[in-house]
């Protein structure tokens, strides 16, 4: 039922979807609305504030709508993985969206690997020379020692925090 509350068309007002899901909390229900907030308007692709609060709600965090109080790169990673999984269609984010996510995570130290659906920031050839670093390092069964000196190394360890609280947040997952 939450994904085609998700997924539907038609105008559901907050109030009518409360009354579907009587039982929701409080933080599903956020989630339930930025999910909604991603299939059914451009709002998560084309304004900073709006691309900041939906990808709160989409991790949980309280949202605040009338200030801007911040995310994480892990939130963006996170987000974006979940409006993939929603929506049936390219994603195509406003130059001012991936220059934000750019500066988020470069402020948390992380160039090199940009998410994968922001055409403009992405590298390809980069992704494909750290990702399979962070598979290794996230492997149980492989001893790998991080070279702090090897820039492939720290933004592949930047990279496996990513991967790791990505697939932690997808147990949370109300659909």
């Amino acid at each position: 039922m939450i994904l085609e509350i998700i997924k539907s068309e038609e105008l559901l007002e907050p109030e009518y979807i409360r009354e579907m899901l009587p039982d929701i909390s409080d933080e599903n229900f956020e989630w339930l609305m930025a999910a909604r907030a991603c299939v059914t308007s451009s709002y998560f692709f084309e304004d900073i504030p709006q691309f900041e609060n939906i990808c709160r709600a989409l991790n949980y965090l309280p949202v605040d709508f009338a200030t801007m109080q911040g995310i994480g790169a892990k939130h963006i990673w996170y987000s974006i993985d979940v409006v993939k999984r929603l929506v049936n269609r390219q994603l195509e984010f406003d130059l001012s969206i991936e220059a934000y996510t750019k500066y988020i995570f470069n402020e948390e130290g992380i160039w090199a690997v940009y998410p994968p659906s922001m055409d403009r920031i992405f590298d390809q050839s980069l992704f494909d020379t750290i990702f399979p670093i962070s598979k290794d390092i996230l492997n149980p069964e492989i001893s790998f020692d991080i070279r702090e000196t090897t820039t492939a190394h720290v933004q592949a360890q930047r990279l496996a925090e990513i991967l790791i609280y990505t697939n932690e947040m997808k147990t949370k997952e109300i659909i």
